[in-house]
């Protein structure tokens, strides 16, 4: 495709990778809190909102690979459809304050909250990727259960 071509379509390069990136979100995001019910327990919400997003993570690999890019390098969409994109993790939120409110989960800023829930699985799942496999059911439980050590509040004995 020529470089006018692009611009038939798009305003610029910025808006071409804003599309794809919601592209991808509408791919992935779906999934991410498909089955999570905000009256259930903050740990099933926790586990099952992070075994979505593993799940997620296999079913579109390509995707995910391109995702890790965007969130790395957020200059590279439009802020407007980054903070649009961002705002669909809602839920995410309800999650955490409600966890924070009953004494169950740490009060955390929301980037050590990402640095040990989606960063992990996302490396790992990158890892596995680049070998031509998945992550294993295995691999989802130990990053999971290592995620929720880090994200609860410690009991006092």
């Amino acid at each position: 495709m020529s470089q006018a071509t692009l611009y038939i379509y798009y305003a610029d390069k910025q808006a071409m990778l804003g599309q794809v990136y919601l592209n991808i979100k509408n791919k992935i995001d779906p999934m991410l809190f498909s089955g999570v019910d905000p009256r259930a327990a903050v740990e099933d919400q926790f586990r099952l909102v992070l075994k979505n997003y593993a799940d997620a993570m296999n079913a579109y690999p390509r995707e995910g690979e391109v995702m890790r890019i965007f969130n790395s390098h957020t200059d590279l969409v439009p802020e407007d459809v980054f903070t649009a994109g961002m705002d669909r993790a809602k839920p995410l939120d309800f999650i955490y304050q409600k966890g924070v409110s009953e004494g169950i989960l740490r009060e955390l800023a929301p980037e050590f909250i990402i640095a040990y829930t989606f960063t992990p699985l996302d490396q790992i799942a990158e890892i596995r990727y680049r070998h031509d496999s998945k992550l294993s059911d295995t691999d989802v439980h130990a990053l999971i259960d290592m995620a929720w050590q880090a994200c609860r509040k410690p009991q006092k004995e």
